[in-house]
């Protein structure tokens, strides 16, 4: 017998005879791989319909909407609990086609790094030099490089390469690709060329990504001051955000940007309409990186639709911003313009935000979702309605 399968046998054999859920970091996630930091990656575009988590031993399992293939399982039915979907993974993301459609797509990285893409390919999202139509089942990205980090959003899709080249691809009206043009890209093309980057985070129509310097960039549209640059002028290159000041990580959501500095402290920019920026102030758009909890370490931050959520490096979990489904997480659906404790008493190693629906992983690497469950995307094994506290997700 292949000693492929016989290894693939016996791993899933092993997860079916574990009895509980457990997650491992992706591979570049806030640069722990291999530390033993667990996350739950929904995707990050606004209402979120699907999502895709990653086991320690490498599986990506995958639920909710399904229509045009995003579990990956050579389906296009909809599931309310996880569908073990490969193994030997390291990383992964997930995307969404628009506002007010159920397409989605999906991205992993293995073990070899090997970028591979399934879903819908509107404006070429899967990467493989086509745009249109959708696949159901993974094709591989760029068969020439290796990468470490992958990050998507609505149309458009940004990875690391393995020598710290970064690559962007998909939608490009407004130049969040950053190659200096506004001409859809349908497979990686190199930005910043010969910067080295470790980190990089994909918005609605806006990137950032942190160089191995620790150095801030952003780039694409910038009508709400999302690019942090005091403009409110789109770039279709890189732009140096804060100067002076070095990031550990950044998260980009509908057109607000937050992110952690290698101190730790924990800064917003970009709309903020309903109290994204965190500040309790009024509803004023910051063109430039506001400080948020002053005075408290944050350790990561996760940021999609017009809500963000962020834990502190004692494992407190943080939301703010648009609450309608429950997405922040307190038991209530009203915005919050100041950060608010989600699950007091719970220690968190992560959290992820997929638009109107949130997932994170405690200390106790118990897997936890919330929020707008219209497609099964909670993975609690029902479809309908929300959910405004962490609930623990069904195991497969």
């Amino acid at each position: 017998m292949n000693l492929k399968i016989i290894f693939h046998f016996l791993i899933g054999t092993l997860i079916t005879l574990m009895g509980q859920l457990t997650f491992a970091a992706p591979a570049g996630f806030r640069n722990f791989h291999g530390l033993g930091k667990t996350a739950v990656k929904p995707y990050l575009a606004p209402v979120g319909l699907h999502t895709c988590a990653l086991t320690q031993l490498g599986w990506i399992n995958c639920w909710g909407a399904n229509n045009t293939g995003q579990i990956g399982n050579n389906t296009q039915t909809e599931s309310n609990k996880q569908i073990p979907i490969r193994s030997g993974i390291i990383q992964i993301s997930t995307a969404r086609s628009g506002p007010s459609t159920t397409s989605g797509t999906t991205f992993a990285i293995t073990l070899t790094g090997v970028l591979m893409s399934w879903g819908d390919n509107l404006y070429g999202k899967l990467g493989t030099g086509t745009s249109g139509g959708a696949s159901f089942t993974p094709q591989i990205v760029d068969v020439t490089n290796r990468y470490k980090f992958i990050s998507s959003q609505y149309g458009h899709v940004c990875a690391i390469t393995s020598t710290d080249v970064l690559k962007c691809w998909g939608y490009n009206s407004d130049g969040q690709v950053g190659d200096n043009t506004l001409v859809q890209k349908n497979s990686p093309v190199t930005v910043d060329a010969g910067v080295s980057y470790k980190f990089v985070a994909v918005g609605a129509s806006f990137t950032c990504a942190i160089t191995t310097a620790g150095v801030l960039k952003c780039w694409g549209l910038n009508d709400t001051g999302q690019v942090g640059d005091n403009t409110l002028v789109s770039k279709t290159t890189p732009v140096v955000i804060n100067s002076g000041t070095t990031y550990d990580s950044v998260s980009l959501g509908y057109s607000h940007a937050c992110g952690v500095t290698t101190a730790g402290v924990l800064k917003c920019w970009g709309s903020d309409t309903v109290g994204q920026m965190g500040d309790g102030g009024l509803p004023v758009d910051r063109y430039t990186p506001n400080v948020v909890d002053s005075g408290v370490n944050y350790s990561s931050v996760s940021t999609s639709n017009n809500t963000s959520c962020a834990i502190t490096t004692t494992g407190i979990l943080k939301c703010w911003g648009e609450n309608d489904n429950g997405e922040i997480g307190d038991g209530s659906t009203a915005n919050r313009t100041l950060p608010v404790t989600v699950d007091s008493g719970t220690s968190y190693a992560s959290v992820s935000m997929g638009g109107d629906h949130t997932c994170g992983v405690t200390t106790a690497k118990v897997a936890k979702c919330w929020g707008l469950n219209d497609h099964g995307q909670l993975g609690l094994g029902t479809t309908g309605g929300f959910q405004s506290t962490p609930q623990s997700v069904v195991n497969p």
